[in-house]
């Protein structure tokens, strides 16, 4: 649920920053997002951002839910707006790997701003969290212990399962404009406690 929260948080960020501005209206008709789950990386499900809950997770959560549950890493894939009465759809290239939209004669201003929006607001911040939830990896994570007799008995971590999240892999992102290097397990948690 850690990197579910961040990026639908960065994912609304930047629908909510889609500019109005003098020469025409635009509003968002419908945000569609992908993710994929962390136990299944090559495969992505769409959703409508609009159905997607926030709730749930806070920082004093985040221990137990980064290594006991299976999270999900959301992308914008397209956004459907209309300017004064016409739909336009903005899209992820995946070739490109950056949002693209079709030429507009009527309303070049605006498409660009949005594509702005998306291109140097949204996806470098998205691109970095990606970085991270790449280096993360599961494991079998078992708990010894010995009780007063000296006898060892074992079990695996707090949430009952066989796999923990673990990221002892380096990697180096920017937060609040400085640069940070950190497991990839504790560069997330920063991101999460910087929202």
């Amino acid at each position: 649920m850690v990197s579910d929260k961040i990026s639908l948080i960065y994912a609304r960020e930047a629908v909510n920053n889609i500019p109005n501005n003098s020469s025409g209206i635009i509003k968002v008709v419908d945000a569609r997002l992908i993710y994929k789950e962390f136990s299944n990386k090559n495969s992505s499900i769409g959703v409508n951002l609009s159905s997607v809950s926030l709730s749930g997770l806070t920082p004093a959560q985040f221990k137990n839910a980064a290594e006991c549950s299976n999270m999900k890493l959301y992308q914008i894939s397209s956004i459907v707006t209309d300017i004064n009465g016409s739909n336009f759809i903005i899209s992820f290239d995946d070739t490109l790997k950056r949002y693209k939209s079709p030429n507009s004669e009527k309303y070049p201003n605006e498409i660009q701003a949005i594509l702005d929006t998306l291109n140097q607001m949204y996806l470098p911040k998205y691109n970095e969290l990606v970085n991270i939830w790449d280096k993360l990896y599961t494991d079998v994570y078992i708990q010894v212990e010995e009780d007063i007799n000296g006898n060892l008995t074992m079990q695996y971590i707090d949430c009952g399962y066989i796999q923990g999240l673990f990221g002892s892999n380096k990697v180096t992102y920017i937060k609040n404009g400085s640069t940070h290097t950190k497991n990839a397990k504790d560069a997330l948690i920063d991101l999460f406690d910087n929202l």
